[in-house]
């Protein structure tokens, strides 16, 4: 019945519904206008129909996104394998199969298993790897990720790990625009601020590609740092240093990046000279 009342009452604001003499600045139509009842007596609002339009269909897109987004977190466990962009090369990355070289190989590995009992135990604070290319950073990345969920898995503890490429992650949203997909900025955000753990594989690399710095456009500043801002736990995993960095995105995007971490702790540096294992 209160459905039905709700219906016939917009029908007859529609039916009451008068033209205003003002004229809406973004579709050039003019303005409903319309009165209400109301205790203290008729209340007139004026609105432009098609702005209206398109606040519900927005309030449609953003439950839509919520529910596939909870759907997909209802995953916990297989979110690690259905959702992470993860190449070939890595899928199979784990602490067994972690090259030991050098002393400071065998410090990372104990580093990245110290991090994951770590979070395991439900400690936070970023986590973030930095060294030159090819030394091992994103094997571990995908080490930590899998041994964590592993451990959650067994343990009968649901929690959703995601495994995410930043370029990767800004060439999905891209392809998103102008109808080109569901993976939106918004979805993005969305998912990758409410997984549990987030492990965001080579940051910068989306804004420099090659050896030059140069800093990341506002959009892409924008994005990371809506994720990074909402998060408590992100391991991150770079080429470039604390300094070059600040080059790259701004301070207070920086300051995002390493929240929670300290140093010795959960931050780990590769020496300058270190070789590449590729």
């Amino acid at each position: 019945m209160e459905k039905v009342d709700s219906i016939a009452r917009k029908y007859s604001e529609f039916m009451s519904k008068q033209l205003s003499d003002e004229i809406c600045e973004i579709h050039d139509i003019h303005l409903w206008r319309i009165s209400r009842p109301s205790v203290e007596g008729p209340v007139v609002q004026e609105f432009c129909p098609e702005c209206q339009k398109e606040s519900i269909r927005k309030k449609e897109d953003d439950l839509l996104q919520q529910s596939l987004v909870n759907a997909k977190l209802a995953q916990t466990f297989s979110v690690f394998r259905k959702e992470s962009i993860i190449s070939e090369d890595l899928k199979k990355a784990n602490f067994n199969s972690y090259d030991t070289v050098t002393e400071f190989d065998v410090k990372a590995l104990n580093f990245a298993k110290r991090i994951c009992r770590s979070y395991y135990d439900g400690n936070s604070g970023n986590t973030v790897l930095m060294g030159v290319p090819g030394v091992g950073k994103s094997h571990l990345s995908v080490a930590m990720a899998d041994a964590l969920n592993d451990s959650f898995k067994k343990a009968g503890k649901p929690k959703s790990i995601l495994f995410m490429p930043t370029a990767r992650l800004f060439s999905k949203i891209k392809s998103s625009f102008n109808g080109g997909g569901g993976f939106t900025e918004e979805y993005a955000i969305d998912l990758l601020t409410r997984v549990n753990y987030l492990f965001l594989d080579d940051l910068g690399k989306e804004s420099c590609m090659s050896t030059q710095i140069k800093p990341a456009s506002d959009w892409v500043q924008g994005v990371l740092f809506n994720i990074l801002d909402q998060r408590q736990t992100t391991v991150i995993n770079t080429n470039f240093s604390r300094q070059q960095l600040l080059q790259i995105y701004d301070a207070a995007l920086v300051d995002r990046i390493f929240k929670g971490s300290t140093q010795n702790k959960q931050i780990l540096i590769w020496p300058d000279n270190s070789v590449s294992k590729r």
